[in-house]
């Protein structure tokens, strides 16, 4: 995974679990990928080693990696936002040609709703 996507990740899946996490984990998890601290940086605050920040930090990227694969939320959150994003688009369409597709066009949008709700 490239390093901007990994953090992009952390920061969605601490987003959704990071309550979850010990307070020492969240504040390291914070001041790392939230503040763009170094492990240096957090080690000489804390008076403590680079590794064991590093340690604290994969700690808490594999609590929520765990999360994540048990609950899934994240996934079940971004699965929706493309459901929403193209009924968005649906709707756009609809806008922009102002015909007899209407019907369809709202059926679908309908349809597409109820699954999201019972999901």
């Amino acid at each position: 995974m490239k390093m901007v996507a990994k953090m992009v990740r952390m920061v969605l899946l601490f987003d959704v679990y990071g309550e979850l996490l010990t307070p020492r984990q969240r504040k390291f998890f914070s001041l790392h990928y939230e503040q763009d601290l170094s492990l240096g940086e957090i080690s000489d605050e804390f008076g403590i080693t680079r590794q064991a920040v590093y340690d604290i930090l994969k700690r808490a990227e594999n609590s929520l990696e765990n999360y994540e694969t048990r609950l899934g939320l994240v996934a079940r959150y971004l699965d929706n936002k493309r459901e929403l994003d193209a009924l968005l688009d649906k709707v756009n369409e609809l806008y922009e040609k102002g015909n007899d597709e209407w019907n369809e066009c709202l059926q679908l949008i309908t349809e597409k709703i109820m699954e999201l709700l019972n999901k």
